[in-house]
């Protein structure tokens, strides 16, 4: 039990410092911000939602599935996203995932930084988005998902 009102002070300071260097993003200083959006509406939810590393476009897996309306569960290194039928597990510093049951190569390392798994976007696209596009332009920092609506018969 915390006794006198130093010791609060101080134990309110070390979870404030934690907590934001846990949110702190990018992680590296080659890192920069992406604006990301699905069909040309922002993401309100997250600044973080996207980054580009070593010329990569990331997207953190949570926020993404929630975007989506899917789930992500974690497993120590490995975190498991279900979205639209499929599922995929990632691994933390690995440039594969497991697809339905099929490893596949990513362009790229899932990382973690400011407590969200990053995964390359056109991966996550490609894979867990069904007919989705990705479009980037670097020269605005920007990337649009477009979901196109299903047509029904």
């Amino acid at each position: 039990m915390i006794s006198s009102p130093r010791a609060i002070v101080r134990t309110l300071a070390l979870a404030t410092a934690a907590v934001a260097s846990v949110a702190a993003v990018p992680a590296q200083a080659s890192d920069s911000h992406l604006a990301l959006t699905v069909d040309n509406r922002a993401l309100s939810h997250s600044a973080s939602a996207a980054l580009v590393r070593n010329d990569v476009a990331y997207v953190a897996l949570d926020e993404m599935i929630r975007t989506f309306g899917g789930l992500e569960t974690a497993h120590g290194r490995a975190t498991l996203a279900t979205l639209n039928g499929r599922s995929a597990t990632f691994r933390t510093n690995e440039a594969a995932a497991n697809v339905d049951g099929t490893r596949r190569a990513m362009p790229a390392q899932a990382f973690r930084a400011g407590g969200h798994l990053y995964v390359p976007l056109r991966f996550f696209v490609t894979y867990l988005v069904p007919h989705a596009t990705v479009r980037i332009d670097r020269a605005d920092a920007t990337a649009n998902v477009r979901v196109p609506i299903p047509t029904v018969s």
